[in-house]
């Protein structure tokens, strides 16, 4: 109550509504309690037991508070959004109702049925298949298909005959040749740079499936910085007419078009998968178009509105990263009156949560549909140490400093292949795992779309982006360099302040991410002058390294 909530509010929180009598002899159904899940972990079978006892404790996500596990073992009457923090337990809560659901198919015989539970990237992807491979059975492995959602799309539309070639990368040769084109036929003397073209499309045009020029003379540009009179909109638009018509010509498609073209099959013959429900995490990565595309495969009742128990959506707009918006009612999915918000951190120490939080000041966050989010009474369950921050004069000193911050980890008895080192790119990366390779350190590269074999000795090194999903006991974060995080290449192609700001954004939601990867140090440093994304925070600082 203290936080703001309301007592209704504390109560659902608290779980201190309707209590069960329970017989102070029948210790069975006393564990059954939310109380008591709060603290025991109720083994169901031989099985189970003997998996807990084969592997180790920290490999072994089995654990749910009552708050996660009312949001797994129940059936819902409708589509549901579980909203939290970093380190919440959202992923968890994801496979979990993954397992639920496949033990829902195995115990109603249904042979064909199968559960799909996808997320944006193939890294997330195959961390998510590993944690599964150790918390489901065979027999329930067998009824969940875990693929990240351009993976699915490109099989899927092998299967169903779609010939042309699905652009994933945004800087594919092809893609520049066709926007070339576009520009030389149609762009002389319009005013408006390449980037703000591009950013239009993808942010307008995709994002709205517009493929009409009535349509985006419609359309709301809500949020865009640089106004367009109606004579503007039809030069733009002529433009990017010019630029699909080129990818045509040429067999080629963006990934929103390939997604509105498999929603297109779906609903054509909307019996053709065998998923009986799909459960979707790291939602607020996933564009409009690709929510449309799961709205599509998640089974429907009649009147064509989700099952009930059929799609189950987990996501936080603060680790936002790839600038990718979708309101769930505007996609098509209800979830008023289904969408639960998780508030206790488990994973990150109260010290690294505060500084994470503290980041993200000043950027007004969405709940992944209609309306805002905060992290009101968003909290940790244990402390530890401050982050600490060494603002270096020269990369040697940096390097120097996160040496010694290697050397108390371990002093901690933190093991190596539990620490990670993470950069905005890959090349300072590369720079960073040189420096720690002279010093003697063994180090393991995180391999995009690839699980961290945790088996392998050696310390951690990963970009930022990738480092998404992960977590490990301590965390550094080098090289926050001003022109480094953000890279001045993007800002300086920011067309407009609008889009600068969105820019900033995802940098921050970057560096929130990054630090919450941490469970008990973090370490944060820079060689030159620091970026202005975290100069102004106060974490403990250090004298400056040479």
């Amino acid at each position: 109550m203290a936080a703001g909530f309301t007592v209704d509010e504390a109560i659902e929180e608290l779980g201190l509504g309707s209590k069960p009598t329970v017989v102070a002899e029948d210790f069975a159904a006393a564990l059954k309690t939310d109380e008591s899940r709060r603290t025991f972990w109720l083994v169901e079978d031989d099985d189970e037991l003997r998996r807990m006892l084969d592997e180790p404790l920290e490999f072994w996500r089995i654990f749910l508070h009552p708050s996660q596990r009312k949001l797994v073992e129940r059936t819902w009457n409708g589509a549901v959004l579980v909203r939290g923090g970093a380190g919440t337990g959202k992923t968890v809560v994801a496979m979990h109702r993954a397992r639920w659901l496949a033990d829902l198919i195995i115990k109603r015989n249904d042979r064909n049925g199968r559960v799909l539970l996808t997320t944006f990237t193939s890294n997330l992807a195959a961390d998510v298949q590993a944690n599964l491979s150790n918390l489901c059975s065979k027999e329930q492995m067998a009824r969940i298909e875990v693929v990240h959602l351009d993976r699915w799309v490109v099989d899927f539309m092998k299967r169903s005959g779609y010939e042309k070639k699905i652009l994933y990368a945004d800087d594919d040769a092809r893609r520049e040749d066709a926007w070339d084109h576009a520009i030389a036929s149609f762009g002389q003397g319009i005013g408006l740079s390449l980037e703000f073209l591009k950013d239009e499309w993808r942010q307008v045009v995709q994002a709205n499936g517009l493929s009409e020029l009535a349509q985006y003379l419609r359309v709301q540009r809500t949020g865009r910085g640089t106004p367009l009179d109606r004579k503007t909109k039809e030069r733009v638009w002529a433009i990017f007419a010019a630029y699909r018509a080129r990818l045509d010509q040429e067999s080629l498609s963006e990934p929103e078009d390939a997604y509105r073209a498999a929603r297109e099959i779906l609903m054509a013959k909307p019996a053709l998968l065998p998923y009986r429900a799909v459960v979707v995490d790291e939602a607020q990565d996933i564009g409009a178009e690709a929510f449309k595309l799961i709205a599509a495969i998640a089974p429907k009742v009649d009147d064509a509105k989700v099952a009930p128990d059929s799609l189950f959506i987990v996501g936080d707009a603060h680790q936002r990263i790839y600038g990718r918006k979708a309101s769930m009612t505007k996609c098509g999915i209800d979830v008023r009156g289904r969408s639960k918000k998780l508030k206790v951190c488990y994973r990150t120490s109260d010290e690294i949560r505060r500084w994470a939080v503290a980041v993200m000041a000043g950027v007004t966050v969405d709940d992944l549909d209609e309306a805002s989010d905060d992290l009101r009474g968003y909290r940790s369950l244990f402390h530890g140490p401050l982050p600490e921050f060494v603002p270096a004069k020269t990369t040697a000193g940096e390097m120097n400093a996160l040496a010694d911050w290697i050397e108390n980890c371990k002093d901690e008895g933190i093991d190596e292949s539990d620490i990670c080192v993470l950069s905005r790119t890959n090349p300072a990366l590369k720079d960073v795992g040189e420096a720690l390779k002279q010093k003697g350190y063994k180090t393991v590269q995180v391999v995009p779309g690839e699980a961290d074999n945790r088996a392998k000795s050696g310390i951690r090194l990963s970009t930022m982006h990738r480092s998404k999903g992960l977590e490990f006991s301590a965390v550094a974060m080098v090289r926050v360099n001003e022109d480094v995080v953000p890279p001045k290449s993007i800002l300086s192609s920011a067309p407009d302040a609008a889009i600068r700001r969105s820019l900033i954004a995802n940098e921050k939601s970057l560096i929130h991410v990054s630090a919450t990867r941490a469970k008990r140090r973090l370490f944060v440093s820079s060689s030159g002058q620091p970026s202005e994304l975290i100069a102004h925070l106060e974490p403990a600082q250090r004298e400056p390294a040479e």
